[in-house]
């Protein structure tokens, strides 16, 4: 009976220890835009579109804001950082006042960090 019980302990262990911890991969990343821009853009919106949705024309911005004042970055330009959570990993489109659509990538479980130039 004592070496049932043993044996029986032994493989009990095992399986708890073979045991993984199912996470869900993450679906979702962030995005760090360091957008240089000129000092005429101050205020203006940008806007976050998905790729299909800039290629589809008068569909609505994903997110949007207004630029504020930046950070002087010489020349007559301004620089300012955003950073925007929680995106769906692919391909988005950026644009200040609706003009000069620069592309940005979103990966999944990760901080993808991109300098523009308006």
């Amino acid at each position: 009976m004592r070496s049932f019980l043993a044996a029986l302990l032994l493989v009990l262990a095992v399986a708890v220890g073979a045991c993984k911890n199912n996470d869900p991969a993450p679906v979702v990343g962030d995005l760090e835009l360091t957008l240089t821009y000129p000092t005429s853009y101050q205020n203006l919106t940008y806007y976050l579109y998905t790729e299909n949705g800039w290629l589809a024309n008068g569909v609505e911005a994903l997110r949007q804001n207004r630029l504020g004042v930046g950070t002087d970055a010489g020349g007559g330009r301004l620089q300012t950082t955003l950073t925007l959570h929680d995106l769906n990993t692919g391909n988005y489109v950026m644009t200040i006042g609706r003009t000069s659509p620069k592309s940005v990538q979103v990966t999944a479980g990760r901080t993808n960090k991109f300098t523009l130039a308006f």
